[in-house]
């Protein structure tokens, strides 16, 4: 869960839908995370079979069950962007509690959207009917030259809706922030300038990635993979590996940006860090027990404190709040071994 969940914490991607002049939909996304040089070497390609017979492909991360994008061909194609609206670790912890509570976390509702949907119909519904743990941007794409829609959710339901349209609208674009409010500034900008250069009459697969989606800063020192994909046609999906030679990084902008989203921390791991040993104990527990979270130390370990690097060998149980055990190593037998800070 918590793994999943790392995505809504701090992610910072950019999501493209174009039509071409022969009225196909062309969809395409970088997915930007910390930890960058590690997560492109767990980044692969999935195609997910139900009974011998292929449901979709996406591009998926090792040890994730949800999924961040994915295409069913013939039918639609799913980007999933964080949405940077937090104001503090309470309110992250919160959206960490929903999930754990029953409310859809993100990435699983792209992944039921795919499994359980036929057509972008389906699958726009879907996306903006069912409540979610935490606010986002679905980018949905179809087969149809006027199927594409960038939905903006809060947990409370749908905040803004941006289409494609059959007029003069040829593309949409998010990256992040709330465009039709605050403005499209830097990586939107710059999207905005690229695809406008490469015009309607010469976007493909081919210059949507190399000439929009590859340009920094779309594509930065924390990029990890570059896909693209178009719904109407099968075997479509692209994904490679970003390599990133800039040396600048995000813009000076970004970074403050990104910064006072988390009031100083700056990456997943620091807020991680930050909310557990400063703020988790001693906060959390009177903050949101009206909604019934319950913090309880078994015993208070005596050891010494395990450091970044070092490997650690546990046992864990999860359970609902209704006592559900919902995974357990102590009932497979199995203890759990990772090393600490490094994914």
């Amino acid at each position: 869960m918590l793994v999943n969940t790392l995505y809504e914490l701090e992610a910072y991607c950019t999501g493209v839908i174009a039509r071409d002049l022969k009225a196909n939909v062309l969809h395409g996304r970088v997915m930007d995370f910390d930890f960058s040089d590690d997560m492109r070497k767990g980044t692969y390609n999935a195609r997910f079979v139900k009974g011998g017979k292929p449901v979709f492909d996406a591009v998926m991360f090792a040890g994730t069950v949800g999924v961040y994008t994915g295409v069913k061909y013939g039918g639609f194609g799913i980007t999933l962007n964080e949405r940077t609206q937090r104001q503090d670790e309470l309110t992250a912890l919160k959206s960490i509690y929903a999930a754990f509570t029953g409310v859809t976390e993100v990435s699983w509702l792209v992944r039921d959207t795919l499994t359980q949907c036929a057509d972008f119909q389906c699958a726009y519904n879907k996306l903006k009917v069912t409540q979610t743990s935490s606010k986002c941007y679905f980018i949905l794409s179809g087969i149809q030259s006027h199927d594409g829609v960038v939905i903006t959710k809060s947990e409370n339901g749908v905040d803004h809706e941006d289409k494609l349209s059959n007029g003069t609208a040829w593309f949409l674009r998010q990256t992040n922030s709330d465009h039709w409010r605050e403005g499209c500034n830097d990586r939107c900008a710059a999207a905005d300038k690229d695809l406008s250069n490469v015009g309607q009459l010469n976007i493909t697969q081919e210059t949507l990635r190399t000439e929009v989606l590859e340009h920094h800063p779309v594509t930065n020192s924390d990029s990890i993979y570059i896909a693209t994909f178009s719904p109407a046609f099968n075997n479509s999906l692209f994904s490679e590996p970003v390599k990133y030679t800039n040396p600048t990084g995000p813009s000076k902008k970004e970074k403050k940006a990104r910064k006072s989203n988390w009031n100083g921390h700056q990456t997943a791991y620091e807020i991680f860090r930050g909310m557990i040993s400063d703020y988790f104990y001693p906060t959390v527990q009177a903050a949101v027990a009206s909604e019934g979270l319950k913090i309880e130390v078994v015993k208070k370990g005596t050891g010494p404190t395990v450091k970044k690097g070092q490997q650690v060998t546990i046992h864990y149980t999860g359970r609902l709040v209704n006592g559900t055990v919902f995974d357990s190593s102590v009932t497979r037998g199995k203890p759990f071994t990772c090393t600490i800070g490094v994914g």
